[in-house]
């Protein structure tokens, strides 16, 4: 009898394992894409607070085809792209330029948009050539082609750059005056200004250094995920849904995707249009300050005890403890733990948990 048990035990541990295999190989793959979060046309927010644009609709287009499915990661460009390098996330698409230098730590699809790098100055200025931006600041978004392209004729020219993360903070540190100019891709700038954004390209005409947008993953990673990219992007060439995707967005205002006519240039506007991301991030806050009251509390007991011991071994244990974490910068450890460390231990840590 016991062996009988033994047997049909053993038996439906068997089924169990089998029908869990054929479900996960059922299962449409899933991957994490990072993408940058406010670059428009090719990605920001619409008026729900989904995020839209050519990029977007490329990927979604292509994943319903392909029959795969994928949760996006909005964050900065450099984030997004170390996310990627690190393991974080299994792909990249932000209007992200293909050059050799990104060709050495990222695999590249099919390129699918060629762009060219222009430059602007508030409207108004008097800057008319580029001899003009001697001594004067340039504001660069970090990571992009048209960053690269303005350093590399810095020393030409004579004018010192400032670093920004987001577009709508450059553009407005230009409006603003405190930055003179800017570089960055033509239709990136033209959309911008065409709702509403107070710049003026200076070479609309003849952009400088064209070159091609492209979806990567980390080099020798994801194959399967760039072979159906690709797969899905030869389809959408040629049935004219790429064609169709481009003059959505290229041809049409801000204000039929965000629900208004220009960018929001006051507090009240930027929480109304992004109340959605806002009250998550409160919640992540408070959650996290919850946590970390619990977590500190106990952490700051235990020392306490350790310093109070009678063994000068434990004391001075303590003492160590306390002094490293003093003089660490919390934020930096975060993204060294979230960035950082999965490169090492060969696995995803969730930003939460960062």
């Amino acid at each position: 009898m016991k062996k009988i048990w033994i047997i049909l035990t053993t038996l439906a541990v068997s089924f169990i394992a089998m029908a869990s295999v054929t479900t996960v190989s059922a299962a449409k793959p899933n991957y994490i894409i990072a993408t940058d979060a406010t670059y428009p046309p090719f990605d920001f927010q619409d008026s729900n607070n989904q995020y839209t644009g050519i990029d977007q609709e490329i990927l979604k287009t292509i994943a319903k085809r392909e029959g795969f499915t994928y949760t996006l990661k909005p964050m900065s460009f450099n984030a997004a792209t170390q996310s990627v390098t690190s393991g974080q996330a299994d792909g990249i698409i932000a209007g992200m330029s293909i050059t050799d230098e990104r060709k050495e730590v990222f695999d590249f699809g099919t390129p699918y948009y060629k762009s060219g790098i222009a430059w602007a100055v508030k409207k108004g200025s008097n800057i008319k050539s580029l001899s003009d931006l001697k001594g004067k600041t340039v504001a660069l978004k970090t990571g992009t082609a048209g960053a690269d392209y303005a350093l590399s004729i810095q020393k030409q020219y004579g004018f010192k750059v400032t670093y920004f993360n987001d577009s709508d903070t450059l553009y407005n540190d230009v409006v603003n005056d405190n930055a003179q100019a800017t570089f960055g891709d033509l239709p990136v700038l033209q959309y911008s200004i065409k709702n509403g954004t107070k710049l003026k390209v200076m070479n609309a005409k003849s952009p400088y250094e064209s070159g091609w947008y492209g979806f990567a993953v980390k080099k020798g990673q994801n194959k399967q995920l760039l072979a159906s990219f690709n797969k899905g992007y030869a389809a959408i060439k040629k049935d004219g849904t790429y064609d169709k995707i481009i003059k959505k967005y290229l041809g049409a205002p801000a204000s039929d995707f965000t629900g208004k006519k220009s960018d929001n240039n006051s507090v009240l506007g930027i929480l109304k249009a992004n109340n959605g991301a806002f009250m998550r991030g409160l919640w992540q806050t408070l959650l996290l300050t919850i946590l970390g009251i619990i977590l500190a509390s106990i952490w700051g007991v235990i020392l306490g005890v350790m310093g109070v011991s009678q063994n000068s071994a434990v004391r001075g244990l303590s003492t160590t403890l306390i002094y490293i974490f003093r003089g660490l910068p919390l934020m930096v450890l975060a993204f060294f733990i979230y960035i950082g460390l999965p490169g090492v231990i060969g696995t995803k840590i969730p930003a939460f948990t960062a």
